[in-house]
């Protein structure tokens, strides 16, 4: 798939379809996903997804290592996970093909491979990030109720910073859950407890999907346990409303002022292959950087944004399109970002690293 621009990710791998976790926002009850309507009761597992990846990765000589977002769906710590130990057998095949790793989960159980994990950030490039949508443990219950506390994932998150530092490693505040999630102290919490453990970002965005059965299902829920926010949720938030906009402009300023404040960065700093697509990556990240600001200053950002994913999916460099004085044919450049980056694609080019205008 292309590249998205909040975790790097482009191959995705699920060890399992089906969550026990059982967290009452998630949308992979849409209809998006194919996934069966009880899977948060019948787990599908995966059995031979390891051999199948490594005979996959072992003939697929046109295919470049990339970062594989791993149990973006469904956990790949599920409590299953302890007894079939499906994921564990995948990092081994993404350990020995050295492909770079990304994995969103809310266990702690992540930090028994940390043998195999530290091993592919040694080779290539390994990211682990937490959710945390709440530090209240009787919320998290409510909306998580099949995961491991937050104060439990916290502790996992300094585990894994204080006995392997080459993983990098955070959190993810997502979703952002109106009236449930969105206080200052809530928001302001999680950024400081990120720090405090040691994590090296937050990912945030305001905001909860809603989108056909799951978004009724997680109304429902809600409703069950406070009505009155229910209520707000479908008035204001389910169809996008001026006041949902502004709200989203606003708690997302809000987090970004918190991770000023805390010194801690509200991006992951991303893979760079040593190939022809380094400076590709390196200006993409400059690029999507940008438009990232821009956006929750609520300021115009498609532009950067477009620019930055087309060049990351490009099957060249950069510096061979700027030789031939073809950068203005790349889709969504334009004048003014061409005349920003070429100095950018020149010095990466040589041995300034980009890290100096991040």
């Amino acid at each position: 798939k292309n590249i998205d621009n909040w975790f790097w990710v482009r191959y995705t791998l699920n060890p399992y379809s089906g969550c026990e976790h059982a967290c009452v926002y998630c949308d992979g009850r849409s209809r998006k996903y194919y996934l069966h309507e009880d899977f948060e009761q019948t787990i599908i597992i995966k059995e031979a997804a390891a051999a199948q990846l490594d005979k996959n990765l072992s003939r697929a000589r046109a295919m470049l290592p990339d970062v594989i977002g791993f149990g973006g769906v469904c956990d790949a710590y599920q409590p299953i996970e302890r007894d079939e130990k499906v994921s564990r057998r995948l990092l081994k095949v993404i350990a020995k093909h050295g492909f770079p790793l990304f994995i969103s989960t809310k266990s702690n159980m992540v930090t028994r491979d940390l043998d195999l994990l530290s091993l592919i950030a040694e080779k290539t490039w390994c990211t682990v990030n937490f959710t945390i949508t709440t530090l209240d443990s009787s919320l998290s219950s409510f909306l998580e109720p099949g995961a491991p506390s937050p104060s439990e994932r916290l502790e996992a998150l300094q585990t894994i910073k204080d006995t392997h530092p080459g993983i990098q490693a955070g959190t993810n505040m997502i979703p952002i859950i109106p009236y449930l999630g969105d206080s200052k102290e809530n928001l302001e919490g999680i950024v400081k407890a990120t720090k405090n453990a040691g994590g090296d970002h937050v990912l945030f965005g305001a905001g909860v999907t809603m989108r056909d059965e799951q978004g009724e299902y997680f109304l429902r829920k809600v409703a069950f346990r406070e009505p009155g926010i229910a209520t707000h949720l479908r008035e204001v938030h389910l169809n996008r409303t001026p006041e949902s906009a502004k709200w989203v402009r606003d708690t997302n300023e809000q987090v970004m002022h918190y991770c000023i404040k805390h010194d801690i960065a509200p991006r992951v700093k991303r893979w760079i292959p040593q190939d022809f697509r380094k400076n590709n990556y390196q200006v993409a990240e400059f690029l999507l950087g940008k438009a990232f600001r821009l956006q929750v200053e609520g300021k115009r950002y498609k532009k950067w944004l477009w620019a930055g994913l087309h060049i990351q999916n490009l099957k060249e460099s950069l510096f061979d399109i700027q030789l031939r004085g073809a950068l203005e044919e790349i889709q969504g450049m334009t004048p003014q970002i061409v005349k920003i980056i070429e100095p950018l694609i020149k010095d990466t080019a040589g041995k300034v690293r980009l890290d100096d205008y991040l």
